[in-house]
């Protein structure tokens, strides 16, 4: 599996290091994004998430105008769209990064001189996130033979904090839970439905037991990748 079979390239929004957080936001809900690459000249040279954004908006206060080079993570790491996807998975956990900006030749790249040129200057072709990850790996538990059963959400759930057992206690959305021994697909089913970052993990007597992330899920099909 290579890394242009799994990305994103639909509706592929960008910034410029100079826009404001304010129009990188609306760009963010007008592409239903919460990563966007920053582009200066054609070339990527960072990356803005919303939790840069809403980061920089809780701490200004003297009003002044800020930009996305304020904020933004950079250098980019980026990764090339014909790489396999098991390693651009390793490079999101090793980075901790919820994205991967994909470089490829440039689309007019048609001819061999043409697409040797294209090698020194790639350019954005798409954009690798978690989510994209998610849906992956939830394709490719519905494939399996029914006789290979998904894992259960126990199986990779990180356990709750000692002497926490109510999820709003931990996570104030006690309707976004998962029970412990659902099949992984659900949980990653469920993150996806409701666009969230974390789901509460209870037991058969509703009580909290564990937490499911979006690492956590990434990190079992990073396993189902190298099997």
């Amino acid at each position: 599996m290579r890394v242009r079979e799994v990305m994103t390239t639909a509706r592929l929004a960008t910034v410029r290091p100079g826009d404001t957080l304010a129009l990188a936001a609306q760009i963010m809900v007008w592409s239903n994004a919460r990563h966007l690459p920053v582009v200066r000249n054609g070339e990527v040279v960072g990356v803005v998430s919303q939790r840069d954004l809403l980061g920089r908006q809780r701490a200004e206060r003297a009003g002044a105008t800020a930009t996305v080079q304020d904020v933004m993570h950079a250098p980019a790491i980026t990764v090339d769209a014909h790489a396999p996807l098991a390693s651009a998975v390793s490079l999101m956990f090793e980075h901790k990064l919820g994205c991967l900006p994909v470089l490829g030749a440039a689309p007019e790249a048609r001819t061999e001189a043409a697409t040797e040129a294209a090698t020194e200057a790639r350019t954005l072709v798409g954009i690798l996130t978690t989510t994209d990850l998610l849906r992956h790996m939830l394709d490719a538990a519905a494939a399996r033979p029914a006789d290979r059963l998904p894992r259960t959400v126990r199986a990779i759930m990180r356990p709750a904090p000692a002497g926490v057992t109510n999820p709003t206690d931990l996570i104030d959305a006690a309707a976004l839970i998962v029970r412990a021994d659902a099949p992984l697909t659900t949980a990653v089913a469920e993150l996806l439905n409701q666009n969230v970052g974390v789901l509460p993990v209870v037991g058969e007597d509703g009580k909290l037991v564990g937490t499911l992330s979006y690492p956590d899920l990434i990190h079992a099909l990073q396993e189902s990748e190298d099997a």
